[in-house]
């Protein structure tokens, strides 16, 4: 019995671990999406910049 509360423990710490890594990876992921949205939006901005700069001369 004291064999298998061990293993059960174990398979807890496991899991735990598993929903830990899953919490950070789908972190992570929210940054990165986050991140390239504000570039791609400054990136739009400039180029919508110097067309209108471009126009103007």
């Amino acid at each position: 019995m004291e064999k298998q509360s061990h293993v059960l423990v174990e398979i807890l710490e496991k899991m735990k671990d598993v929903v830990l890594i899953s919490s950070l990876t789908k972190s992570t992921e929210a940054a990165v999406n986050a991140s390239n949205q504000v570039i791609r939006n400054r990136c739009a901005d400039s180029a919508a910049k110097r067309k209108r700069h471009t126009q103007e001369s």
